[in-house]
């Protein structure tokens, strides 16, 4: 983990190099090491603190009982995990949390991290952004599978990312089988849009 690198996450905007190193080694820090595919963290286990993910990326998803998964997302280094469920009365992980690449990850206890925040005002500024940011993250994927099809979300897709390198990822990414993307995809190929 480059400490200079992380000066310009946005969690530590404002801070310096020192500062920084204070909040992710001092008193009631956690450093996890992970390998490629394993889990950080199950569905529905409790958020114990601050969740920073400094080196690597994660892959999240969401299951139920039938073993039916979507991914939310990928997230990679330097980004934080489940931020919003440090502070909710229901602090379990909403979703499922794999390593896609060997990753560390840095858990600051809830209690250090309110006197974090006291203490480096910037700090507070910069995960109530986070949080924020993720929420209207979730919004608007929430309502990209309420209110649209499947080929409105192929379309969407495309047009965020381009191509489609790997049909089982993106069926996946939305939520159906893998057959019926194939199927959405030739229809919309056949009618022109792709």
């Amino acid at each position: 983990m480059d400490i200079e690198e992380l000066t310009r996450f946005r969690l530590f905007q404002g801070l310096d190099e020192d500062q920084i190193a204070h909040l992710l080694f001092g008193k009631g820090r956690r450093k996890r090491k992970y390998s490629e595919g394993k889990t950080l963290y199950y569905q529905g286990d409790a958020v114990e603190g601050l969740h920073l993910l400094v080196e690597g990326s994660v892959i999240t998803s969401m299951n139920n009982e039938e073993g039916k998964s979507i991914t939310v997302e990928t997230l990679t280094a330097p980004s934080l995990m489940a931020p919003a469920f440090v502070f909710a009365s229901d602090n379990h992980f909403p979703v499922h949390v794999e390593a896609k690449t060997d990753c560390e990850v840095i858990t600051i206890s809830k209690e250090q991290l309110m006197r974090l925040m006291a203490t480096y005002p910037s700090l507070m500024m910069g995960v109530m952004q986070i949080i924020s940011d993720r929420c209207a993250f979730l919004t608007k994927r929430l309502r990209g599978f309420a209110i649209t099809n499947l080929k409105q979300r192929i379309l969407q897709y495309l047009r965020e990312n381009g191509e489609i390198k790997n049909q089982n990822e993106v069926a996946k990414v939305l939520g159906v089988a893998r057959p019926s993307l194939t199927r959405a995809l030739a229809e919309l190929e056949r009618e022109g849009l792709i």
